[in-house]
């Protein structure tokens, strides 16, 4: 079509391929995250979690951001934990990388976004907490993750894999059961009963390391002391030694 004179010519709309969302771009939205001002990068967030899951590059530059307001805090960081919370399960590689970050505040902002998302995002956190190339930090944060998750249903799916079949997966979940504590005891209390006695005898060692919290599992642990298999009893009678001494200061 020729161009009409007098008129200005209308801008070129932007390209359907890009994802876009009330006449914003992925593009913009990218932009005003690098901006030095705090509330556009929170603007830029919430613009971008309307977008979905094609902003996730954007989300975890966001999550990296160090810079802070007045008060010492990245405010934009909510938002983008926000927005991939929401996205959930399409978000957790990225940010199962955060957590390999050297910098400690972005594996933290990593932390607290893979606990909102909670047990989707397990299998991954299981996996890197068993990988013994991981460094300590990274690897505590994968733990952390956990914890953080707070619910019943996000331990129920974390001592389910005291049943994998890979040996470095299973130690890796003793460590995460026994990091939380007293939630998971009754978790653990009912593995005790499980028809694998390699399962029996971990669950037996974490309830150990949690200690005297995990009193309510004295009389399932004394049952374990006639297992025909001898790891068990020992790792029964271990659990009910660390179960029965003295709180340490």
């Amino acid at each position: 079509m020729k161009a009409v004179p007098g008129r200005s010519q209308e801008k070129a709309p932007a390209s359907k391929s890009e994802p876009e969302y009330d006449g914003k771009t992925l593009s913009y939205g990218k932009a005003q995250a690098k901006s030095v001002s705090t509330e556009s990068r929170i603007d830029a967030a919430k613009a971008l979690g309307l977008i979905g899951p094609p902003a996730i590059p954007a989300f975890i530059e966001l999550l990296r951001d160090e810079q802070a307001d007045a008060g010492g805090t990245a405010t934009a960081s909510p938002a983008a934990t926000a927005a991939l919370t929401k996205i959930g399960r399409p978000a957790i590689p990225a940010l199962i990388e955060l957590l390999r970050d050297k910098e400690w505040k972005v594996r933290s902002n990593a932390v607290v976004t893979l606990g909102l998302i909670g047990p989707p995002a397990i299998p991954a956190l299981i996996e890197l907490l068993s990988n013994c190339e991981e460094t300590a930090d990274a690897q505590r944060a994968a733990v952390q993750a956990m914890v953080d998750m707070e619910n019943d249903t996000a331990i129920s799916v974390i001592a389910r894999f005291l049943r994998d079949t890979d040996r470095r997966r299973q130690a890796a979940t003793t460590v995460a059961l026994a990091k939380i504590g007293r939630p998971a005891i009754p978790h653990l209390i009912e593995l005790l009963q499980d028809n694998d006695w390699r399962v029996q005898m971990l669950a037996a060692i974490t309830l150990g390391n949690i200690g005297p919290e995990a009193k309510t599992a004295i009389s399932a642990l004394r049952e374990l002391l006639d297992n025909r298999e001898n790891n068990v009893r020992q790792a029964a009678t271990d659990a009910l030694a660390k179960i029965n001494s003295e709180k340490k200061d």
